[in-house]
């Protein structure tokens, strides 16, 4: 299995909308999390440019890809911008 960093970039002229899709977004990662599959998830803590880093374990991109299709907030199109990386973590919990 592999780990994935993975980026999202929020455009905040979005935020009503955000807030609206917000519990469906943390539930769905939350039961990711739940199954195995995402290890970590959280927003940005700064005034800079908005976004989250979610770090989630599959087996190919293909399979992070197929769980973030299903993620509310790219479903309604809350996502500006996303970035898949494989990560190689130091320390595991």
């Amino acid at each position: 299995m592999t780990m994935w960093a993975i980026q999202y970039g929020y455009d905040s002229s979005q935020a009503e909308q955000m807030a609206a899709v917000r519990p469906s977004h943390r539930a769905y990662l939350a039961a990711l999390m739940d199954a195995g599959s995402m290890l970590a998830f959280g927003r940005f803590d700064d005034e800079l440019e908005p976004g989250a880093i979610l770090l989630a374990e599959a087996d190919s991109r293909d399979a992070v890809d197929a769980l973030l299709a299903e993620d509310p907030y790219q479903v309604h199109g809350l996502v500006a911008s996303c970035s898949v990386r494989p990560w190689a973590g130091a320390v595991r919990g």
